[in-house]
């Protein structure tokens, strides 16, 4: 069935409409119309009509220079510095925990790690990454007690020393090829972190040749001096 309404705006026109079903609605104005009695500002018009809005040649190719030139400053300031558009951020604490929330209980994929990996690596050959030669390790309790032990013998040693294939161990005494390393009893107790530190051992001396002492917290805590003597008889071996 056609009903056949009239345009509520006062125009005069009549709307034909054919419902597509038993409960459709009915409009109330033409396209156009509204309630004002007058169809849409821009309705039939084209961009003639306003000649005011229309660019010329001369400021479109102005425009065009000024948003390169502000591409080129951007690429620029994010070469010299990668993180400058982070600088000075500042999140609220609402925004730190919902990041925290949405993190937790997360692990990246092998593909993933893989590709992290290669990024990070590409950025570091080519300068992009920069690598802060400032930075200082948080030195614990227990590696001040080794390391005030290693002083009393008077022994060479190198401090956060980074080795290839095995990472940055607590201390390295290069004349005797030997890594010295104080674990927590927290955190290498945690699961999966054992077999690590046992990879770890395992590459420094098939690749190296380093051997490996390991010190437990509590070892250290009861006595720093029953360590080092352990430390002494490895040498000790190692020279006789």
């Amino acid at each position: 069935m056609i009903r056949k309404l009239y345009c509520k705006c006062g125009c005069g026109q009549p709307i034909i409409y054919k419902p597509h079903h038993k409960h459709a609605g009915i409009p109330d104005y033409l396209v156009g119309h509204h309630m004002y009695g007058k169809p849409a500002w821009s309705r039939g018009k084209t961009k003639e009509d306003f000649p005011q809005l229309a660019q010329s040649k001369e400021l479109r190719d102005q425009i065009r220079k000024t948003r390169k030139k502000h591409a080129k400053e951007i690429e620029e300031r994010r070469k010299n510095n990668p993180n400058a558009g982070m600088k000075g951020k500042h999140f609220t604490l609402k925004s730190r925990q919902l990041m925290r929330e949405s993190h937790l209980g997360q692990r990246n994929s092998l593909e993933k790690r893989a590709k992290i990996r290669k990024t990070m690596k590409e950025g570091y050959a080519s300068g992009r990454i920069k690598v802060n030669l400032n930075f200082k390790f948080c030195e614990t309790s227990i590696e001040l007690a080794i390391e005030s032990e290693l002083r009393k013998t008077g022994l060479r040693y190198i401090k956060q020393f980074s080795i290839k294939k095995v990472g940055i161990v607590d201390f390295f005494l290069p004349d005797f090829d030997l890594i010295i390393e104080c674990d927590g009893d927290y955190w290498h107790n945690l699961e999966g972190r054992q077999k690590r530190d046992s990879g770890r051992d395992f590459n420094a001396e098939f690749l190296h040749g380093y051997q490996t002492i390991r010190f437990w917290e509590h070892e250290i805590n009861e006595s720093s001096e029953k360590c080092m003597r352990k430390i002494n008889s490895v040498i000790n071996r190692k020279a006789g």
